[in-house]
């Protein structure tokens, strides 16, 4: 009997997706079931009503999809069971509505560079459940998913072309009821290749055209889906009341603490944490104040809306400005923001100017890599969409009064020296 068919689990994507007695027994421990509870696209379901799926169906596909690159790649044994464990445990760091909660983790931690890898980290080697049932495996897993050493294996836990952004691009496309982020998988997995070196994963030439709509895909994704607008304004008045419900000690920072030691109470404290109850600890504490009063308007959909919203080309004929915006930080749009609200007679936190990066060549770091000839090359070599800019737009948030939005909008413009009518939006 194939160990990795210990139990078979119904997926939506892939049909029936097996699991070994160890990675069911991993599934089951109380600090992985919370996945459950963690919204894998955040605040996105208020944009997309069925975009409600969670961490844990994806840890599950992300783990299905490594055995069959395992198979693929010829890696068997000891090896390809390390990296279905690292691929299912890869987002067990995850905290509520996943990477936004990554800033609040921060907050308290300002030198811990990835928090949710770092977590991830101590949950596995420190977690009791997962270390009786992996035991000396531990840090085996955690050296996988931190690449100690570049291997292919490595790279199917985590590269350009991992087993994680080929399930979650499938996985929001289908349950969005979106196109933008499909492409052809099997034809990806048949053509997948480990280049000489043994450190990267190819894919043949002839699966280029496969691999050049995974790219676009996930571009499209990012545009469409993970970048929208009303996606965005709701994940920055999420962190508005979190920074607020940490600086009025509604969350103890020393709950959220992470230290070179024992992280038994980080642990206890951020393993109970999830989507709905880090609401419920928030609104229903006595002194929640402007923290529970901005996730009640989150809950209700009561979302700031568009005043302005533009990009870098819209300012071509302000080359002075393009110049001044673009090297300016958050912090800077968050003061002008502040005079803005403070001119109109608008509370603070009613006026956001955000500032939206997209990259389209998404892979500069570790790009795509193709055989062709018996050579490993960049995809971007061998390919029209070779762009290397991003597309960088801005969008001021105000209240719903559209008198007030449309006195923010002038207030704006006069702050970077334009006229109202090139940066104007009003729903």
């Amino acid at each position: 009997m194939d160990k990795f068919r210990h139990k078979s689990i119904r997926d939506p994507l892939y049909g029936f997706v097996g699991l070994s007695e160890t990675e069911t027994e991993l599934v089951d421990t109380p600090i992985f079931r919370r996945l459950h509870s963690i919204k894998q696209l955040s605040h996105a379901f208020l944009v997309y009503p069925s975009a409600i799926h969670t961490r844990f169906e994806h840890s599950l596909g992300c783990a299905h999809l490594a055995g069959r690159m395992c198979d693929q790649l010829g890696i068997g044994g000891r090896e390809k069971e390390d990296v279905r464990i690292a691929a299912l445990l890869h987002d067990i760091g995850h905290g509520p509505f996943s990477h936004l909660f990554e800033d609040v983790v921060r907050r308290c931690n300002p030198d811990l560079g990835s928090p949710h890898e770092r977590i991830s980290e101590i949950m596995i080697l420190e977690d009791p459940d997962i270390g009786r049932i992996l035991g000396g495996a531990r840090q085996r897993i955690v050296d996988l998913l931190k690449k100690k050493r570049p291997t292919t294996a490595s790279d199917i836990v985590s590269s350009s072309l991992d087993a994680d952004k080929l399930d979650y691009l499938l996985r929001d496309s289908f349950h969005i009821g979106v196109s933008y982020g499909r492409f052809d998988l099997d034809r990806i997995m048949h053509t997948l290749r480990a280049n000489k070196q043994d450190t990267a994963l190819c894919v043949d030439v002839k699966g280029k055209d496969a691999l050049e709509n995974y790219r676009l895909g996930r571009h499209l994704l990012h545009v469409q889906v993970y970048h929208h607008h009303a996606r965005l304004i709701a994940d920055r008045m999420f962190l508005q009341a979190l920074y607020a419900a940490l600086d009025g000690g509604v969350i103890a920072k020393a709950d959220l603490r992470i230290g070179p030691g024992d992280n038994s109470r980080f642990l206890e404290f951020y393993g109970a944490l999830d989507d709905n109850s880090v609401y419920d600890l928030v609104i229903r504490h006595p002194d929640a104040g402007l923290a529970g009063e901005i996730l009640r308007d989150v809950r209700r959909r009561r979302l700031l809306k568009r005043a302005c919203d533009f990009t870098i080309p819209d300012l071509m004929e302000h080359a002075d400005v393009r110049r001044r915006l673009i090297r300016m930080e958050q912090s800077e749009l968050d003061d002008m923001s502040a005079r803005v609200a403070e001119q109109t007679g608008t509370p603070t936190r009613r006026v956001v100017f955000h500032k939206s990066a997209v990259s389209i060549q998404l892979y500069h770091k570790n790009p795509l890599m193709i055989v062709r000839r018996g050579k490993v090359i960049s995809l971007s070599d061998y390919s029209p969409f070779r762009s290397a800019d991003s597309v960088i737009r801005y969008i001021v948030y105000g209240p719903s009064d559209a008198d007030t939005r449309k006195k923010i909008a002038a207030k704006i413009a006069g702050e970077l020296g334009i006229d109202e009518s090139v940066i104007s939006y009003l729903e």
